[in-house]
């Protein structure tokens, strides 16, 4: 996971290269395809700093055995007493048996805590696997 910040800022700077050169010049021109080439390239700089991950649902047993074993603390109890989860502990849990792949428990919450992976980008993570395993029925879907 890397900040993509100035990949997206050299995207945008090459689009509008790019819209300037498709109003000043010809289709097939040298600085079309110049202006073209450098887009792409941009492109596929921003495209670099993502990983597509597949998320797979956990049985319902194992889902619900993996809420069990991270209760919430007294203090997580007194603050919200409607919690189901250690906040702390289920989380980086989830990620590591709902994500695919070889990231540990403990390599999401130390990726968590040094930023490797910002907390906006985690708690969209956690909801999507919240999403996978709770197994709602979507209720705009209606009957049928």
């Amino acid at each position: 996971m890397a900040d993509d910040t100035q990949q997206k800022e050299a995207l945008a700077n090459a689009h509008m290269s790019l819209v300037l050169a498709k109003a000043a010049h010809a289709e097939g021109s040298d600085e079309l395809r110049e202006a073209e080439r450098k887009y792409e390239e941009a492109k596929q700089q921003v495209e670099a700093c993502y990983e597509p991950l597949t998320l797979v649902a956990l049985p319902p047993e194992d889902y619900e055995a993996l809420i069990a074993a991270h209760p919430p603390t007294a203090e997580q109890k007194k603050q919200d007493p409607e919690v189901t989860w250690n906040e702390d502990t289920f989380r980086p849990a989830l990620l590591s048996v709902t994500v695919e792949g070889d990231v540990t428990e403990q390599d999401w919450a130390e990726m968590y805590k040094t930023g490797q992976i910002n907390i906006g980008e985690f708690r969209e993570l956690v909801y999507a696997c919240l999403l996978v395993n709770n197994r709602a029925t979507d209720p705009l879907l209606g009957k049928g």
